[in-house]
């Protein structure tokens, strides 16, 4: 675990040497879905924040999120979008699994909820006897 999140300088220099793909680049598992869902959204992508116009409930998050075909961490807002000067940003539209593989790449161990929880977020912080201990 970082104290600062992945930038997309380091998050490409992990897709050059290994040649990964996130989940964001790959089309869905057809068989991973609920049955009856619209083929023409089978395609590579990833939610984009989109900001309102004013305040929405919050348990609406489709009227703050959508569905953007070819978004991923190389098109942060879809395709015609690029990482031109957002170098060092956080990388996004990275999900778990993604996340996993450049920790596995780096060195490093992505913490389970509870050692991040337990830590306050804070890696150096000492953990408590009755948990386990972060690596």
């Amino acid at each position: 675990m970082e104290r600062h999140p992945v930038t997309n300088a380091q998050f490409a220099a992990f897709v050059r040497e290994t040649a990964y793909r996130t989940t964001a680049e790959r089309a869905p598992d057809p068989a991973t879905l609920p049955p009856g869902v619209d083929p023409s959204v089978l395609v590579p992508g990833s939610l984009v924040f989109t900001p309102t116009a004013g305040p929405v409930p919050l348990h609406r998050w489709d009227l703050w999120w959508r569905w953007v075909p070819g978004a991923s961490w190389r098109h942060p807002r879809g395709p015609g979008t690029d990482l031109e000067g957002l170098a060092h940003h956080p990388v996004v539209h990275v999900c778990l699994e993604d996340a996993q593989a450049y920790a596995t790449w780096a060195g490093r161990y992505l913490p389970t909820e509870t050692e991040h929880g337990d830590r306050g977020g804070e890696p150096d912080r000492p953990h408590r006897a009755w948990t386990c201990p972060c690596r």
